[in-house]
């Protein structure tokens, strides 16, 4: 039976520039993106690390956390990264500041918006939580060994929509594990030039389980 996926763990880092108070109306509304970032993904911040010294010394109390098992820590979301934030031993590191410059470079310009994302108010493909969990359902179970039927009549059972609004079919089924776009990469050809556009989009799927899921 498919599962619905846990959401995932986080630990969130601040540090407060110096000579600058944390009621700072800056401070406040920086901490509070974080919030609404893990919010609008469903993402559980299980501690949230504020450091209030030059030197950064919660850093490293972050970092031991983060690379506690026991904590079982897969994001770290900050809001402006440092030069050792990538070295965290974490499947995700985020830097809220670089992810919203992104997204304004990220304009959705055209082609069929993939299951598992919507247009948001900014134009960019952004998650649709509830249909990216089951993306990665069918992913993660088609990687266990799941038939594409086994697969369809769960989710058909369960009465979980296709794509088109009714029941799953095989075809339905083979498209979305064959969309390299859940890796975070989606292409099409504009209309005008047939010339290819590439956006970076929310990541649901790895490449590694994309490519166990497509044999490659």
């Amino acid at each position: 039976m498919l599962k619905n996926s846990s959401p995932k763990r986080v630990a969130v880092y601040y540090r407060i520039p110096p000579e600058t108070r944390i009621d700072n109306t800056q401070v406040v509304n920086e901490i509070n993106d974080i919030k609404d970032f893990c919010r609008q993904r469903h993402w559980k911040p299980e501690h949230t690390f504020i450091d209030k010294s030059i030197s950064g010394s919660m850093y490293k109390t972050m970092a031991d956390y983060t690379a506690d098992p026991k904590n079982n820590i897969s994001v770290v979301i900050c809001y402006t990264a440092g030069n050792n934030f990538a070295e965290l031993g974490t499947k995700d590191n985020i830097s809220l500041s670089e992810e919203q410059a992104n997204k304004k470079n990220t304009k959705f310009s055209g082609g069929g918006i993939p299951y598992g994302y919507i247009v948001d108010g900014d134009g960019a493909l952004a998650l649709d939580t509830d249909k990216a969990g089951v993306v990665l359902e069918i992913f993660e179970n088609k990687a266990k060994g799941y038939s594409l039927q086994q697969i369809i009549d769960t989710l058909n059972k369960r009465g979980i929509k296709s794509a088109r609004g009714g029941l799953w079919s095989k075809p339905g089924i083979a498209f979305i594990i064959k969309n390299k776009s859940y890796t975070g990469e989606y292409q099409y050809h504009g209309s005008s030039e047939q010339r290819e556009v590439i956006h970076k989009i929310p990541k649901i799927v790895s490449e590694q389980l994309f490519n166990k899921v497509n044999g490659q």
